[in-house]
């Protein structure tokens, strides 16, 4: 079997031209993340987040969609992750706590105005 050593560095070349500006800066960037988890088969969503001076990129995305699917969501609901994106090399990690974020509405007490004719029904 021949390894296609031209194409390995073609695509590396072509990822550096694609992506090589949104390179973050090495150090240590403070940050959140905002994620749901829910109640039917635990998946998880990343909603938002952004850490100080790391543009958006295919490192940083990786890093935040490694931190949810990695983080201790045991009941559905709102989290956020309060930490910083540690940068070295091309190597991106985020390091901080994840915590539930109280919710002061139940669902079902928000679901509107009953049909016309509805009071009174049981």
């Amino acid at each position: 079997m021949m390894l296609d050593v031209y194409g390995a560095r073609r695509e590396a070349v072509v990822m550096e031209a694609t992506w090589g500006h949104l390179r973050p800066n090495a150090g240590r960037h403070e940050g959140f993340l905002l994620a749901a988890a829910s109640a039917y088969g635990g998946e998880r969503t990343l909603i938002d987040g952004g850490f100080q001076g790391v543009p958006d990129s295919r490192w940083l995305h990786e890093a935040m969609l490694d931190e949810v699917d990695d983080a201790e969501m045991e009941l559905a609901g709102l989290y956020r992750f309060i930490g910083v994106c540690v940068v070295v090399g091309e190597r991106v990690t985020l390091d901080g706590d994840w915590e539930r974020l109280p919710l002061d509405v139940h669902p079902l007490a928000v679901v509107g105005p009953q049909p016309s004719g509805a009071e009174g029904r049981e």
